[in-house]
């Protein structure tokens, strides 16, 4: 029984680690995603970048569904 428990104990620190590991990955892909290079996204990605992806009219679609309220921040999802 001893000797169960402590292959239990290791799978368990193995299931850790793994986790872990998931966890800073997924970690460094979101900040490469927000700081390209370390630099803020915004100072990396310039807004051409956008109208080559998502075409011309990304810029009426903007106009037509965000309010133009000054001072305020959204998220823009495709």
């Amino acid at each position: 029984m001893h000797d169960d428990v402590r292959k239990l104990h290791g799978k368990i620190i193995q299931a850790a680690k793994r986790k872990d590991e998931t966890l800073r990955r997924q970690f460094h892909n979101v900040q490469a995603q927000a700081f390209p290079g370390g630099d803020p996204q915004e100072r990396a990605v310039g807004f051409v970048h956008f109208l080559n992806k998502y075409g011309p009219t990304l810029v009426d679609r903007l106009l037509e569904e965000l309010p133009t309220d000054m001072g305020v921040h959204w998220v823009i999802t495709p």
